[in-house]
């Protein structure tokens, strides 16, 4: 479905409607964002792009390419042999990092969040040119009125779970139940299709 048909099914089952089209644009995007970052994790590495970064010595806070919660794992190109790590093509480790609070202390390496920015503890001792692999959820712009004729960036065989979630947070009584019994209807149907898919090996990422 198109942005457009989306927003005219919600002001279609909506007869008193009195929300704005940006106001109705902005809670699609709710819906749609909190459904992607709730996928299981199965869909979240299927779904999954990479943001690389230079893993610089004696640097350990780096910018965040997405918010937080949209990371699905973080990989370093380590400079020494550490337990569990993995050996690429070139002879170079690689690290599947933990993620830890910044102030913990360890003999294993891990990342944390802090400030906006990404952290590697301990601090890296080499650099290495996109040593960081950031395996996260895409970040999609939210939805405007310059995206009414675009698809909405979610599943499309499953764009009226987008509908039902914005019914049931804008109605009350009633008509609030009977829009959240098909909005978990269509989520429900949603996460069983889309989380059977195979993750990808930790081999392949490199």
């Amino acid at each position: 479905m198109l942005v457009q048909e989306v927003l005219e099914e919600i002001i279609e089952k909506l007869p008193d409607n009195t929300l704005s089209v940006p106001s109705i644009l902005r809670k699609i995007t709710t819906v749609r964002d909190e459904l992607i970052r709730s996928s299981g994790a199965a869909q979240q590495h299927t779904d999954a792009v990479v943001s690389s970064l230079d893993l610089l010595q004696g640097v350990s806070q780096y910018p965040l390419p997405c918010p937080a919660s949209n990371i699905i794992d973080v990989d370093v190109q380590w400079g020494d042999y550490v337990p569990g790590a993995i050996t690429d093509n070139y002879g170079f480790y690689w690290v599947r990092l933990p993620m830890k609070q910044f102030n913990q202390r360890g003999r294993i390496p891990y990342y944390y969040i802090l400030a906006g920015t990404i952290g590697i503890y301990p601090t890296p001792d080499v650099t290495r040119e996109q040593g960081i692999k950031i395996f996260h959820l895409p970040v999609i712009a939210p939805l405007t009125i310059n995206d009414l004729s675009a698809g909405t960036g979610f599943d499309p065989n499953y764009d009226m779970t987008l509908v039902f979630g914005v019914l049931k947070d804008v109605t009350t009584g009633a008509q609030q139940s009977r829009f959240t019994e098909q909005y978990e209807r269509w989520a429900h149907d949603y996460r069983s299709a889309n989380n059977g898919n195979e993750q990808y090996v930790i081999k392949e990422r490199w």
